[in-house]
């Protein structure tokens, strides 16, 4: 099997299963079928932005891969395995983890 390597301003995303929250509830399956989670595998080398010096100019994407990310499902290329590239705009959101407090 070849690796797909998503280009420009695309990502290559595997779907995560949401089956529970954090806090415990239990999310029936039609929920998930506008918006779904997925992790991040790979990532394209940005969208050309303009150029300076004659040279390319390119904004990088702003997600990496291992990243869990928030996806309209509608605006998906599926690729096969639950994997679909999708451009780095249909992003909704990244998940990162909580900062505490320190406790000194």
């Amino acid at each position: 099997m070849k690796k797909i390597e998503p280009l420009g301003n695309k990502v290559l995303i595997e779907t995560v299963k949401i089956k529970e929250t954090p806090g415990g509830i239990l999310v029936p399956d039609n929920v998930h079928e506008r918006f779904l989670k997925g992790e991040v595998l790979a990532v394209g080398t940005g969208e050309v932005c303009g150029t300076h010096d004659n040279k390319i100019v390119l904004k990088k994407v702003a997600v990496q891969p291992g990243d869990v990310v928030l996806y309209d499902s509608v605006a998906v290329i599926d690729v096969g395995n639950d994997q679909f590239l999708i451009a780095e705009h249909d992003l909704q959101c990244r998940f990162v983890e909580a900062k505490t407090a320190d406790a000194n």
